[in-house]
C-alpha cells in the first residue's frame, strides 16, 4: 500500500499501516493506452472520415503524452488538465481515467479520485495497479470498509502477493475486526506454507488489540514448534504475565536466563516483572544488568533513562540509581555522543553546572554536529559567567553552525565582557540577520548590540537602538528600560525621560535591586537626594554584592553630609571590585569627584 506523504491518517493508522507494501513504483509505471483494432479502410469511406479520424487520434496522443511529460516533471495541475481533455476525446480510455485518478488524489481532490478510478476499475478489471490506488484513495477518505474489499478482491485476483494479506489484516485490525483479521492470516499461512509467520501475526494481533488469551494460544503454538527460540520464549513470558498467570511468567523468565545468560532483554523483561512484584532492590539488580551489556542498545538506555528518571520526581534512592546506569551507559558505550549528552543533562537538573559542562565537553568530543549540545554548553559557560572559554566556545560552534543566531548571542555577551566591543556589536549584528521570527531573541540581540555601541561611545546608535527596541515593547522590557535610563542619566541627558522610564521598572518590579539602583541614581543626579538615599539603601539591602550600589550610596550619603559612612561604602565597593577611575581619590579624599 502507497502511504503518500500528502496523506492525512490518525497516529494509529499509522503505525498500522508502517509494514504495507509500496506502490510508490507502480504509480510511475503508466499503464498502455489501449489499442483499438483498426479495420481496413474500404475503398468506399470518404476520405473526409478518414482524415478526421486521424485528426482526432493525433489530438488524443498529444493530450496524453504532453499530460504524462507534465506529470514526470512535476506539474500535477497541468498533467491533470491535459488528461481531461484526452478523456473528452476518449470518454472510456481506462489508462487515462487512471492517470487522472493519481493526478487527483496528488492534488487531494479525493471524491474526483474515486470516481475516476471505479470507472478505470469497472473496464479493466483485473489490472492490481488500479485496485491498489483505489484502496488508497478509500484509505484517504478514511472509508477503511472499502479499502479493505478493496484488498479482498485484490486477494482472490492475486493469491500468490503476500502483502496483500497484510494490508486487509491491517484494514479489519481498524475496523476492530480481529476474527477477521486473524482469518486472513490462517489464510495466508496456508497459501504459503509459512503457519509460523501467521502465528506470529495472530499473536501481534491479539496482544495489541487486549486479547492476550487469544494471543497466548498462538504464542504457544510457536513455543512448541520452536522452544529454543528466544524471542518466542520472550513473548510467552510476557504474554502470561499480561493474562495474569505471574507463575508461570516468572518460570519462562528464569528459563530464558538460564538458556541465555547475560541477555538483557530477559534482564530487562526481569526487572519489570520485580518492580510489579514490588521488589525494588532485585528490579533495580536486572535493570543494572541489563545497562551493563552491550548486547543492548544505547538508544533504548537513553529511552529508558529518560522516561523512568529524568521525567520523574526522583528521590534519593532513585537519583542514586539513575547515576548507576549512567556509569554504565559511558563506560559501554564510551565513544556514543548521546550517553554522555544524556549524563549531562541529568546532572543539569541538579544545578551541577560544572559536572555538566564536562560531561557535554566529551559529547562534544565525540560528535561535533549536535545544535542542542553546543547549545546547552554555551548556556552553561554563560551562566558560569566564564566569558573567556564562553567567547572561544562560541567561535567553535559557529564553524559548525554558522547560521544559528543565538551562538551569535552567546559570542556578542562573551566579548562584550572582554572588552571587545567592536567585535561584539559585529556578532549581534550578525545574529540580527540571520534571526527569523523570534521575537525574544531579537529583543536580546538588540540590546547587546546598543550596550556593544554605548561601550563604544557611540552614543547615536546606542539610544537610537533602544528606541527600536522599545517602540515594539515599552511596557514590559524593563531591562531595556533600565539600562537606558542609567546611560542617560549617566551621560545626564535626557534626564526627565530617564526617569520616567526607570519610574516604570520600579512600578512593575518594586523589589529589583538594579532598577531601585537605578532610579535612585536618577534622584540623585536630578539633585534629590533624600529620596535617592531611599532607593539606593532599599537596592542595598535587597542585594549586597553590588559595587556600583555601595558606591552609589557612598555618593549619597557625601552629599547628605555622612562623610565618614559615605567612604566607608566607598570602601566596600573597593573590595567587591569596582573598577571605577575614581574611587581611589574618593576614599583618600573623602569627598566626590566630580
Amino acid at each position: 500500500m502507497n502511504l503518500h506523504t500528502k496523506h492525512f491518517l490518525i497516529g494509529v493508522v499509522i503505525c498500522l499501516l508502517s509494514a504495507c507494501s509500496s506502490t510508490q513504483k507502480s504509480r510511475s509505471l503508466t499503464p498502455k493506452v489501449s489499442e483499438k483494432k483498426v479495420e481496413p479502410v474500404r475503398k468506399t469511406q470518404n476520405n473526409f472520415e478518414l482524415i478526421q479520424a486521424q485528426r482526432t487520434k493525433a489530438e488524443f496522443d498529444n493530450f496524453f503524452f504532453t499530460g504524462q511529460k507534465e506529470k514526470m516533471t512535476g506539474n500535477s495541475q497541468n498533467a491533470v488538465w491535459n488528461f481531461e481533455q484526452a478523456l473528452k476525446i476518449e470518454p472510456k480510455n481506462h489508462a487515462v481515467l487512471y492517470e487522472l485518478a493519481v493526478g487527483y488524489f496528488n492534488q487531494n481532490q479525493y471524491v474526483k479520485a474515486e470516481d475516476a478510478i471505479k470507472k478505470a476499475v469497472a473496464i479493466d478489471k483485473e489490472n492490481k495497479w488500479y485496485r491498489i490506488l483505489q484502496a488508497d484513495i478509500y484509505q484517504n477518505q478514511r472509508k477503511w470498509a472499502d479499502a479493505a474489499k478493496t484488498y479482498s478482491d485484490l486477494i482472490d485476483l492475486y493469491p500468490d502477493n503476500k502483502e496483500f494479506y497484510g494490508s486487509l489484516a491491517t484494514y479489519y485490525t481498524i475496523l476492530g475486526k480481529t476474527n477477521d483479521a486473524a482469518k486472513v492470516y490462517d489464510r495466508m499461512g496456508k497459501q504459503f506454507g509459512d503457519n509460523e509467520q501467521a502465528a506470529v501475526s495472530k499473536h501481534k494481533l491479539y496482544f495489541e488489540a487486549g486479547k492476550f488469551k487469544e494471543a497466548l494460544v498462538e504464542i504457544k503454538k510457536l513455543v512448541e514448534a520452536d522452544p529454543t527460540n528466544k524471542r518466542y520464549l520472550q513473548m510467552l513470558a510476557q504474554t502470561y504475565f499480561k493474562v495474569g498467570d505471574n507463575d508461570k511468567a516468572f518460570e519462562t523468565f528464569k528459563k530464558l536466563e538460564e538458556k541465555f545468560p547475560g541477555d538483557p532483554m530477559t534482564s530487562l523483561a526481569l526487572a519489570e516483572f520485580y518492580y510489579k512484584k514490588g521488589d525494588k532492590p532485585k528490579s533495580s539488580e536486572y535493570l543494572l544488568s541489563a545497562f551493563a551489556s552491550p548486547q543492548m542498545g544505547v538508544d533504548q538506555k537513553i529511552q529508558i533513562l529518560y522516561q523512568n528518571y529524568l521525567m520523574q520526581k526522583m528521590s534519593d534512592k532513585m537519583r542514586a540509581e539513575a547515576y548507576q546506569l549512567l556509569d554504565e551507559v559511558v563506560k559501554v558505550h564510551p565513544t556514543e555522543a548521546k550517553g554522555w549528552a544524556i549524563y549531562a543533562d541529568f546532572l543539569m537538573v541538579e544545578n551541577r553546572k560544572e559536572d555538566a559542562r564536562i560531561k557535554y565537553r566529551k559529547a562534544i568530543e565525540f560528535r561535533k554536529d549536535v545544535f542542542s549540545v553546543w547549545q546547552q554548553l554555551l548556556t552553561i559557560e554563560f551562566e558560569l559567567r566564564d566569558y573567556k572559554t564562553l567567547n572561544e566556545e562560541s567561535e567553535k560552534a559557529l564553524e559548525y553552525f554558522p547560521s544559528q543566531p543565538i551562538i551569535y548571542y552567546f559570542s556578542g555577551n562573551a566579548k562584550l565582557e572582554l572588552k571587545k566591543f567592536k567585535e561584539a556589536a559585529e556578532a549581534f549584528q550578525n545574529g540580527l540577520n540571520l534571526n527569523g521570527d523570534n521575537r525574544n531573541l531579537e529583543t536580546q540581540l538588540q540590546l547587546g548590540l546598543a550596550e556593544a555601541y554605548y561601550r563604544q561611545e557611540d552614543l547615536t546608535n546606542a539610544f537610537a537602538t533602544f528606541d527600536k527596541v522599545l517602540a515594539y515593547d515599552s511596557v514590559t522590557n524593563l531591562l531595556a528600560l533600565n539600562n537606558y535610563a542609567y546611560y542617560l542619566s549617566v551621560k545626564k541627558m535626557n534626564l526627565a525621560k530617564a526617569e520616567r522610564m526607570s519610574k516604570k521598572t520600579i512600578e512593575v518590579e518594586p523589589n529589583n535591586a538594579s532598577y531601585l539602583d537605578t532610579y535612585g541614581w536618577i534622584l540623585f543626579i536630578n539633585g534629590k537626594y533624600k529620596e535617592a538615599a531611599d532607593y539606593i539603601k532599599k537596592a542595598l539591602d535587597l542585594d549586597k554584592t553590588s559595587y556600583e550600589v555601595f558606591e552609589h550610596y557612598g555618593d549619597v550619603l557625601f552629599k547628605l553630609g555622612n562623610t565618614d559612612e559615605a567612604v566607608a561604602n566607598w570602601k566596600k565597593a573597593k573590595e567587591l571590585g569596582s573598577d571605577s577611575k575614581t574611587i581611589d581619590k574618593k576614599i583618600s579624599e573623602k569627598r566626590i569627584i566630580e
